[in-house]
């Protein structure tokens, strides 16, 4: 889809709907999400996305297990930052 989104406004449509929804999903799941600062919500966003699973994976070559305790300290961190502000 990402590389098809530039030629077609169906695919373009589709994907921004399907990364809203995946936003909201994640609020589903992780409710505390919701009270963070608007920045932390979309750095949050960002470290969960496919994208940045892909790029571990696929690009850095890091394992399932490595990549879901990167994400896991990642977010981890931005949540414990947001609530000492």
């Amino acid at each position: 889809a990402q590389a098809l989104r530039w030629k077609s406004e169906v695919v373009r449509r589709n994907y921004a709907r399907s990364q809203r929804l995946l936003r909201e999903e994640l609020e589903l799941w992780l409710p505390e999400v919701v009270e963070l600062p608007q920045d932390t919500r979309e750095a949050i966003d960002a470290i969960a996305s496919f994208d940045m699973w892909h790029r571990l994976r696929e690009h850095q070559g890091l394992s399932k297990k490595a990549s879901v305790q990167l994400i896991e300290m990642l977010l981890r961190d931005l949540v414990l930052k947001s609530s000492h502000r």
